[in-house]
């Protein structure tokens, strides 16, 4: 190549260098002219927080593992190597879920629960519940009052009662709620009770306040010591009058001071044994001595309780009302079982004369 040509090349070399150095500086002028989010950021990796260094790597999101339906929780339980053991009901704590069996939905499980015999038209019985840890059966229930009672009768008191009570005092022969609740109901196992239970330690009182016995209707465990006591500052006599041949002694003392308390007690089975007071004669209460512990006196709502831990087996269940009579039923009482019952008594039809001889 000729000398004249040699300079001609190299202006044209140098001015595609410029026009490419242009391209590059045009580049990166619009580059730093958007807008901050379309920018790369360098990190120093040595200096710069853990969290900052999580959000500059732009890692995809892991989706979070979908917990399965209830539709897919029994096939997902199957796929459990360790199945869920079963709940013990001899007291234990339920065990602690593994972290396999937490990612599966509780499966339901249904109890199997014998059907109750019923032997009076008028009783109905819920569906038992499994009680956990109780080595025994549980019973509870409701009794309520079929029929409109008779009006309760007006007490007519002398100046000294008369004087503590601001508002009339009736009977309490019938004692019902609005849901037809009806209270003072002795239920109890009347047969199938063969174990021999010695009377407890606690003591049941039956108050005298107001000029009236407090409660109504009681009972207590033979030999349990019954706490008499009277609230008043007037003079009371008690007078207990059980049936002839029952074993039980008839007894009658005064109490003349407020305060005072003298414990008797009934040493053989009999239901509604009347205590009165000759001094006032419109105060009466009923105490009943049962062999065994499981009974109880229903509540203003027609609800009662036994003691738990009933051992297992077959029992006559009796509800006895003092004026509207009884109704009995046949249970099946199994480890660990609550049994809801409801039982309905009904108001006698004008003549009816109780099972028990008829008392004011």
């Amino acid at each position: 190549m000729s000398a004249e040509k040699t300079p001609l090349v190299q202006k044209l070399i140098l001015l595609v260098l410029v026009l490419n150095l242009g391209c590059v500086v045009v580049l990166v002028v619009r580059s730093w002219s958007s807008s901050p989010q379309d920018r790369t950021v360098a990190v120093d990796s040595s200096s710069a927080p853990k969290d900052l260094l999580a959000a500059e790597r732009y890692e995809p999101l892991r989706p979070a593992p979908l917990r399965p339906s209830h539709k897919e929780a029994p096939r997902k339980a199957a796929q459990v190597q360790s199945p869920l053991p079963a709940i013990a009901v001899t007291g234990d704590a339920p065990p602690v879920a593994t972290e396999t069996e937490r990612l599966v939905e509780p499966v339901l499980f249904p109890v199997q629960v014998p059907a109750l015999v019923v032997s009076s038209p008028r009783a109905v019985v819920h569906a038992a519940s499994v009680v956990v840890g109780r080595r025994g059966g549980e019973v509870t229930g409701t009794v309520t009052l079929l029929g409109t009672p008779p009006a309760e009768k007006l007490i007519a008191m002398d100046a000294t009662c008369g004087r503590l009570h601001p508002q009339p005092t009736y009977t309490r022969h019938y004692v019902v709620d609005a849901e037809s609740g009806l209270a003072n109901v002795l239920v109890y196992l009347s047969q199938g009770v063969s174990q021999k239970y010695a009377a407890p330690e606690d003591k049941v009182l039956i108050d005298q306040t107001g000029c009236m016995f407090e409660p109504y209707i009681v009972a207590a465990q033979v030999n349990q010591r019954i706490q008499i006591r009277n609230s008043d500052p007037v003079l009371h006599n008690i007078h207990a009058t059980p049936k002839p041949g029952s074993g039980n002694k008839e007894f009658n003392f005064a109490q003349t001071r407020r305060g005072q308390i003298t414990d008797r007690l009934f040493s053989q089975p009999e239901l509604f044994i009347r205590l009165k007071c000759d001094v006032h004669p419109w105060m009466f209460a009923y105490v009943s001595a049962i062999e065994h512990p499981f009974f109880a006196i229903t509540e203003t709502n027609g609800m009662f309780r036994f003691p738990p831990d009933i051992p297992d087996g077959r029992y006559t269940l009796t509800a006895h009302h003092l004026k509207a009579g009884s109704t009995t039923q046949e249970i099946t009482v199994r480890p660990g079982e609550r049994q809801t019952l409801r039982l309905q008594l009904s108001v006698p039809p004008p003549g009816y004369v109780n099972q028990l001889k008829a008392r004011p």
